[in-house]
């Protein structure tokens, strides 16, 4: 890939599109977490505008990435910290945990990933649609002799 003047940090996807970067030009990853920090400050720039105030510039700030890589494994990178095995894994079970909203889902997925623990069995909630659903398809209704209040 070419090299860009924008810097040895830039990410490619990052250069394509300056809306993925904060005031600062720091390159903001596509995650969620991202995203909710944007969310929060588009909401806050909103009732800005709203009380005729001048917007804020939305600054990115990391608070770092976790990925499961295998059974019992996982890395983590959260600041300048870079963990992996076992206590990474341990960790990102944790923080998934806690930011599922209600009791009910944490215990829900609680259970389901006990049982996939134990039985070696995955489970997926796939959203794919139902093929066998009906399509909505308007049709033309055409009356040659209706008049209004009929």
């Amino acid at each position: 890939m070419a090299s860009t003047s924008r810097g040895a940090h830039s990410t490619p996807r990052a250069s394509l599109h300056p809306s993925l970067k904060d005031a600062s030009g720091k390159p903001v990853p596509g995650l969620g977490a991202a995203a909710l920090q944007q969310g929060r400050k588009a909401a806050a720039n909103i009732l800005r505008d709203l009380h005729g105030e001048a917007r804020l510039p939305f600054r990115y700030f990391d608070k770092g990435s976790m990925a499961t890589i295998g059974r019992k494994r996982a890395v983590a990178q959260i600041g300048r910290w870079h963990l992996s095995g076992y206590f990474a894994w341990l960790m990102w079970l944790f923080v998934h945990l806690i930011l599922l909203v209600g009791f009910r889902n944490r215990l829900m997925v609680m259970r389901e990933w006990i049982w996939a623990f134990f039985t070696r069995e995955r489970s997926a909630r796939l959203i794919t649609g139902d093929t066998d659903a009906p399509t909505w398809n308007p049709q033309r209704i055409e009356v040659a002799d209706a008049r209004h209040g009929d």
